[in-house]
Parts: C-alpha cells; sequence; structure tokens
C-alpha cells in the first residue's frame, strides 16, 4: 500500500493544506491501527510529527504522540497474523486485564482500534471457549453484552448452565442480560432463581432491577424473592429440591419460601385444608411475611 505523499507538500497549490494533509495522514494511521497493522500504523503516525515546515504544535501532531503511546503499548500484545486477523500474544484474562485498566484517549481514531480489539477480544474467548475471564466473575458474555450482542450473550449463558448446571452465579447473568435486551419477565424470573439458590454471593453488581435492589436492602437478599413475591416485584419460580443452603439464614429463608409455594399451589387446587396448615406454618416462621401474604390474599 502507498502511504501518501508528505514531500513538496508546501508549495504546490494543487495540494491539499498542511492541516488537512496530516489530517488524511493520521486517518490511514487509524484505519492500520484498527486493523492491528501496528507497525505500519507507527510509520503513519511518525509521518505527521515529521513533516516538514509543519507547525510542531497541531492537534494532529499531538493525536499522533497519542497513537504512538497506544502502538507502543499494545504492540507486545496484539499483531495481525498471514490471515489477516488479529494474533494475541498472551491469555486472555492479561489481554482483558490491560484492556480495561488502559486510558485510551477519547479520540475517535484511538477509539475504533479500542472497539476492534474488544470485538477481537471477544471472538478470541468464544473461539477458545473461555467462558469467566477474571476473579469478579466477568465473562466473555459480557464482553458480547458490552458489544450489544444480547442474543449471542443470552446464548452463552445458556450454553455455560448446560455445561455447569451448578454454577448459580449463571442465573444472575443471565437476568443482567436479559434486563437489557428488554426481556424482564424472564429476568425477573431468573433473579429469583439466583437469589434462591445462591443468596450468600449476590453480585450486586449485576443488578439492574431497582426495585429489586430496594427490596435487598430493606429485607436481605435471602429473603427478598418470598417477599417480592407478595410485593409484584418478582414472580413465584419453582425451587428443586437438591439445594445446599449457604447459610442459616438462606435454609430459613427457603423454608419461608417453600411454605408460600406449597400455600399457593394448594389454594389453586382448592385445597382448603393443606392450604390453610401452610399458612400456619409460615405464620410460626415468618410473622411480618405471613401478614403481607394474608394482606395480598384480601386484597385479591
Amino acid at each position: 500500500m502507498t502511504r501518501p505523499d508528505s514531500t513538496d507538500a508546501i508549495n504546490d497549490p494543487n495540494q491539499l493544506p498542511i492541516f488537512n494533509r496530516e489530517a488524511m495522514i493520521l486517518a490511514e494511521g487509524y484505519r492500520c491501527l484498527a486493523a492491528f497493522k501496528i507497525r505500519e500504523a507507527e510509520q503513519y503516525f511518525n509521518d505527521v510529527l515529521d513533516r516538514k515546515g509543519a507547525d510542531p504544535d497541531t492537534i494532529e501532531k499531538e493525536e499522533a504522540r497519542r497513537a504512538l503511546e497506544v502502538c507502543k503499548d499494545w504492540q507486545p500484545l496484539v499483531l495481525q497474523n498471514n490471515q489477516g486477523k488479529p494474533s494475541f500474544l498472551g491469555h486472555s484474562d492479561e489481554i482483558y486485564k490491560k484492556f480495561s485498566d488502559y486510558d485510551f484517549a477519547n479520540l475517535s481514531g484511538i477509539r475504533q482500534f479500542q472497539n476492534a480489539l474488544h470485538r477481537a477480544m471477544t471472538n478470541r474467548m468464544l473461539e477458545t471457549g473461555h467462558f469467566y475471564i477474571d476473579k469478579e466473575n466477568k465473562t466473555s458474555a459480557d464482553l458480547l453484552m458490552e458489544l450489544g450482542r444480547y442474543e449471542k450473550a443470552e446464548e452463552l449463558v445458556l450454553l455455560q448452565m448446560e455445561r455447569d448446571p451448578e454454577d448459580n452465579h449463571l442465573y444472575y447473568c443471565l437476568a443482567e442480560i436479559q434486563w437489557k435486551n428488554y426481556k424482564q419477565g424472564e429476568a425477573k424470573k431468573n433473579y429469583a432463581r439466583g437469589l434462591l439458590y445462591d443468596p450468600c454471593r449476590l453480585p450486586y453488581g449485576r443488578l439492574v432491577y431497582k426495585k429489586l435492589s430496594d427490596l435487598i436492602d430493606t429485607e436481605g437478599p435471602e429473603m427478598a424473592p418470598a417477599f417480592g413475591w407478595v410485593r409484584g416485584i418478582l414472580p413465584l419460580v419453582y425451587l428443586r429440591n437438591d439445594l445446599d443452603c449457604c447459610s442459616n439464614q438462606h435454609r430459613h429463608a427457603v423454608d419461608c419460601y417453600r411454605l408460600l409455594w406449597s400455600a399457593d399451589k394448594a389454594l389453586q387446587k382448592r385445597n382448603m385444608d393443606a392450604c390453610i396448615e401452610y399458612r400456619k406454618e409460615l405464620k410460626a416462621k415468618a410473622p411480618s411475611l405471613y401478614d403481607e401474604y394474608f394482606s395480598l390474599l384480601e386484597n385479591g
């Protein structure tokens, strides 16, 4: 590829003004950078800085200096391979950490590289089956979500659930993705499941449902599913039997939830004797929850 010629541009009336010539060369550098042709990009950026007779303090020259810093910082980790695709020289978690911590300049050209790097990093994780990225439980599905690929992100979490059905953190991941993708009914179900199965390790950063966040602040994550149902914040969902409780509070909350579930099912079947027994047990275990539940029945 021929780079824009920087010679004799100053005195040639048919050439674009210096300001625009620098901008054109800079744009070519950004294009190469976004394609991970980092060495070629460096040549363009150096051309901007080396142009004779140009003002040394133009905006373009300052951009070129910043772009060269980006080239230097990312050269050790990412290159373009022989097939024209990005080739990463490091582990996914290492690259993601650098990406997350890196101060990308607020420049359109640098953002092109940032977005290209984001997409390439996500694709690499999908190709290698790399789901969890770091100790904070960031996942490749989160990267898809950040790119606006919500359906693909949801599909990926569901696949991971099949691989590891004991990983209750995935319910929170799925709920967050669904909520942001306007599937609020499904998201509420999965928030309820996550809180029922593992309230002790609730990832607060995944709570994008404001009413639920407020409920957890007042009632705690353990009792949130039960109070959430009687207050119309969460649906009543099936609670599997093989559940390992993570605390005494969790065990108590699960018992209360089962009583709510059983009382509601007995009421639907018009088995009033069983319904009354479940209500009595609920009143003994959680009086305040029972009062709200009974008020719900009276007003319903």
